[in-house]
């Protein structure tokens, strides 16, 4: 099968949709033996989509484990008159021009995908503009698409009458929660097209002994007895300022604590953060790890004792999937496709944007050891359960030719 992989950002891009898009196109071409191509951008981030001064990936053209990319260049002059645009007329009230602001605009790319030879298009992910390009595709070129939408159903940006005409002209849609599942079957009375794929992208860790984690400890200069991590893209939807507001609680009851904020991050975002860490003084038990490479990143896992995402909006967060895979008890934030994770008594759960629910979620599970270890239990049983699924690819894969009808 011949495969077109439509995504605004690619590896060594950072994000859930670039690691989930990675992993498919990577798997389908190398256990299927699969002609898969990627379009994308040059951008490490979609912050660079209306920024350009922000650094891009230089190679045009790469082969990268037998997938081949193509990397196109923003058209930085349409962005610019857009953003003008909006500053006297409302475009969010413009369907098209709510997507086209959001970027990433690149005529060559379009060009490109429509007359690009393939049997089947995945486009990932809304809402950025690309989107509409695998749109066009199908109208004008007839090209059968799969979309990847990874809504975040909590922001109205997503609530827009061109996703949904897009969605509504696929061939196939892939949830990766049973409430997006949900929320589309709904509102498109039908759930024909529409199928749960929840992704495997890592596996099972190992639990290591508390002298190996005290060696991590050292090893990343972290002195305190309780880690409390945050992992992911550090960006202001991820709520992490009211992280630190609730850590400011958590210290005032438990002393030899620390927060880790770790993940990606290419906006200067962090350095935000650490000025907000200063004020509230606690520069000292705040520790940054920012873009680390993988040894690094399960080394930090390793040396938490819980796991907290208090983001306002997510479509699946693959970072805190990691954290059950660790067997790291977690607390997250009562967004409905975050909240999912946490089923069953598997986590905590608080109301978003609430430092003191937080806080007080922080300190139950610091505080009571037995409580700890059931969630570590409940954790790993969730992962097994539900993102541990080793044919899932099988299962991609099967669906792909179903909307192909190859």
């Amino acid at each position: 099968m011949k495969i077109l992989f439509l995504t605004h950002c690619y590896y060594p891009a950072f994000g859930g949709s670039e690691l989930l898009i990675r992993n498919i196109a990577e798997r389908l071409a190398n256990e299927y033996n699969y002609n898969c191509r990627v379009f994308t951008t040059d951008a490490y981030s979609t912050d660079a989509f209306n920024n350009a001064e922000l650094s891009k990936i230089p190679q045009k053209y790469e082969i990268i484990n037998n997938v081949k990319i193509n990397r196109y260049s923003i058209n930085y002059c349409i962005s610019d008159i857009l953003k003008i645009a909006d500053r006297f007329f409302d475009l969010d009230n413009f369907n098209i021009f709510q997507l086209a602001k959001n970027g990433p605009i690149s005529f060559k790319m379009l060009a490109d995908i429509l007359n690009y030879d393939c049997d089947i298009i995945v486009a990932t992910a809304f809402p950025m503009f690309q989107m509409y390009y695998a749109y066009l595709a199908k109208k004008i070129a007839d090209k059968k698409i799969v979309i990847q939408g990874n809504l975040h159903l909590e922001n109205s940006g997503y609530n827009n009458a061109l996703i949904d005409k897009i969605i509504d002209s696929a061939d196939g849609y892939v949830c990766l929660t049973e409430y997006e599942y949900k929320y589309l079957t709904d509102k498109f009375c039908s759930d024909e097209k529409f199928k749960i794929i929840r992704p495997a992208l890592v596996s099972a860790k190992s639990i290591i002994s508390e002298d190996t984690k005290k060696k991590i400890k050292e090893k990343l200069r972290i002195s305190e007895d309780k880690i409390i991590l945050y992992f992911g893209q550090i960006n202001p939807t991820k709520n992490l300022k009211i992280l630190i507001d609730a850590f400011s609680i958590v210290c005032k009851k438990i002393e030899n604590c620390a927060l880790v904020i770790a993940g990606a991050t290419y906006s200067q975002y962090n350095i935000e953060l650490e000025k907000y860490a200063d004020s509230k003084v606690l520069k000292n038990k705040i520790y940054f790890f920012n873009n680390v490479s993988d040894e690094e990143k399960d080394d930090i896992y390793y040396s938490a004792d819980l796991y907290v995402n208090p983001s306002e909006n997510e479509s699946y967060s693959i970072t805190t999937i990691e954290a059950l895979a660790f067997s790291l008890p977690i607390a997250i934030s009562d967004i409905a496709q975050l909240s999912e994770l946490a089923a069953n008594n598997n986590g905590l759960v608080f109301e978003k944007g609430n430092a003191e629910a937080l806080a007080e979620k922080i300190n139950l599970i610091l505080a009571n050891s037995e409580l700890a270890q059931n969630l570590k239990k409940s954790a790993l049983r969730r992962f097994e359960e539900y993102y541990n699924n080793r044919d899932y690819i099988k299962v991609y894969n099967d669906f792909l030719i179903k909307c192909s009808n190859i």
